[in-house]
């Protein structure tokens, strides 16, 4: 029996139908799967948004990179303040993501005093260069909202400007991609367990990440008074500048907090290298630039690198590498902290911080 040729094309167009159709759920579950074997049980981003959300109220919270979460200590800063505090840091966090979650505790936690952490390492970061801790962030940020609000919260991330219509926005769809880990057997055992099995390399329950390393140091450290003659002669240094769309966030924030009513305090958190991979000229400039900002929504900004050594002083042994505080190093740094926040209520503290050369 012959069979007409409108007959061929439809069966035609079933057949390719079919077969998409088939490919969409295959690619789907494939796409799952790999989610399952891959995307952490429960990530650190998770873990903050998590632990944030499962707090009654706050009073105070800390916000910054991984600076932010290795150094500050909620329970050491509380005791001194008296206050309720928790610890929002995020690996890499960008300046958009620190003022997303200061709004987020304004809003859930009626929280009304932030201590953000400004990592130098970010003035000049791009977001779409960072895109894997960008969409880690905002996907652990959604987890705990409703259908609606993560549907709108997508939406808004995937047509912000410093992604929408980038070809790396479209893994924003596949968090295998941005927000894996290799220990595949033991991410499993907790997916199926439904619970954390291995405590180390987790937040505690107030945010704050601990460790009990202690790094090797290098074999030297840059003073100020060296500063100058190791810019001329190191083989790499980096110039710092703060780039137009992170100065535009850093505005968004202190303008909303001024706005808010909220005490907004900016800190830099001492790291032993500062000054051998920075230059020199190109940190007092930033060093400036920030403190201008804020105090044009008037709110201070604090550099602890430069903090009177009388004042403070870091010990190499409360670092777990140059760039980030062990517990112990956590616990001195933010004990010191809560007490010159303290007194900052009625004094004037910026004569504690040396001029650099």
């Amino acid at each position: 029996m012959r069979i007409s040729e409108p007959e061929v094309k439809k069966r035609q167009g079933a057949h390719r139908a079919v077969t998409c159709v088939s490919f969409l759920v295959i690619f789907v579950c494939l796409n799952l799967l790999l989610n399952f074997l891959f995307e952490p049980f429960l990530g650190s981003g998770a873990e903050m948004w998590k632990y944030f959300r499962a707090k009654d109220s706050l009073d105070l919270v800390y916000v910054g990179s991984s600076q932010c979460i290795s150094a500050l200590k909620p329970d050491a800063v509380d005791a001194v303040l008296g206050t309720r505090s928790y610890n929002m840091g995020s690996n890499m966090q960008s300046f958009h993501n620190s003022c997303l979650a200061v709004k987020a505790a304004a809003e859930e936690k009626g929280v009304k005093r932030v201590v953000f952490v400004v990592d130098y390492e970010m003035l000049g970061s791009d977001r779409y260069e960072n895109f894997r801790a960008e969409a880690s962030f905002e996907k652990a940020y959604e987890s705990g909202l409703s259908p609606f609000l993560r549907l709108t919260a997508a939406c808004g991330f995937l047509t912000d400007p410093a992604f929408f219509g980038k070809p790396g926005s479209v893994s924003y769809f596949f968090p295998w991609v941005y927000d894996r880990d290799m220990s595949i057997r033991s991410n499993v055992r907790e997916k199926l367990a439904g619970r954390v099995l291995d405590e180390s390399g987790h937040r505690d329950a107030e945010g704050f990440y601990p460790s009990d390393e202690i790094m090797v140091p290098d074999d030297f450290y840059i003073s100020p008074a060296q500063a100058k003659e190791w810019d001329a002669t190191a083989a790499q240094i980096i110039d710092l500048s703060l780039s137009d769309s992170n100065r535009a966030d850093l505005v968004k924030l202190a303008s909303y907090c001024r706005k808010e009513g909220i005490e907004l305090t900016a800190i830099s958190v001492p790291y032993p290298n500062w000054l051998r991979i920075y230059s020199l000229d190109t940190y007092k400039k930033a060093q400036q630039e920030l403190t201008d900002l804020f105090a044009e929504y008037g709110f201070s900004y604090y550099d602890f690198n430069t903090v009177d050594s009388s004042y403070y002083t870091a010990a190499l042994t409360g670092y777990k590498d140059n760039g980030h505080m062990n517990t112990a190093g956590a616990e001195a740094f933010s004990r010191m902290l809560a007490a010159f926040l303290k007194e900052a209520e009625t004094e004037d503290m910026s004569g504690l911080f040396v001029p650099l050369g």
